[in-house]
């Protein structure tokens, strides 16, 4: 590993080349941690060198605290977590790439749900990542359960595909956030109540709640 890395380096002299590691906390945490930790640490200093390197503030307090030399050479830049509907337009730009991988087809109402209740329920990570990630573990639950066309209660896909829906990515979510389904399910029930008193007020109905 040492080695490979060592490589890359060397072939990123110009500076024109940026070595990215996505969540660098797990990939420190593989069998090849501390080689991969030490071979970076070491190009750090190097004429060149750039690294960028992404982490959850979980995942950057158990990089401090296993390799503090290497944390001390990294500059941490907080980003602040996407709104619902910048998050949304990401997480649908991967549908087709989702859909293609797992052998199924998402439905609009697959990321919507993702968005709010990842948002709501998982505290771990931020959006649009931890929606994708529920999108994802939704679609490989389903194909591992043998689901068949339109079994999610949403449309069938038009391929004959199983169909991810909302409900299944709310499961996926239950699973995530380590609660009952029918805690998430209820609160995808509210916002559904609260969005079509909202269509009614500006229609001008008079609406009453008891």
């Amino acid at each position: 590993m040492e080695e490979r890395v060592q490589v890359l380096f060397e072939e990123m002299g110009d500076g024109k080349v940026v070595f990215f590691l996505d969540d660098l906390d797990q990939v420190l945490g593989g069998a090849s941690g501390e080689e991969l930790a030490y071979a970076l640490k070491a190009n750090l200093g190097r004429k060149g060198s750039r690294i960028l390197a992404t982490a959850t503030p979980r995942g950057e307090a158990e990089i401090a605290s296993r390799f503090p030399g290497l944390r001390e050479g990294l500059e941490a830049i907080q980003l602040e977590e996407s709104g619902e509907e910048t998050s949304l337009l990401v997480m649908e730009a991967h549908k087709e790439e989702l859909e293609k991988f797992h052998g199924v087809s998402i439905q609009a109402s697959a990321f919507e749900a993702a968005v709010a209740l990842s948002r709501r329920h998982v505290t771990e990570g931020s959006l649009p990542g931890k929606g994708l990630d529920a999108v994802d573990q939704a679609c490989a639950a389903a194909v591992l359960a043998g689901l068949g066309p339109g079994e999610d209660l949403e449309l069938e896909g038009g391929d004959g595909a199983p169909s991810i829906g909302g409900e299944v990515v709310a499961r996926a979510i239950a699973r995530l956030a380590g609660i009952p389904l029918d805690r998430v399910s209820t609160s995808m029930t509210i916002n559904a109540t609260a969005s079509i008193l909202l269509m009614l007020s500006f229609s001008g109905v008079s609406v009453g709640m008891w």
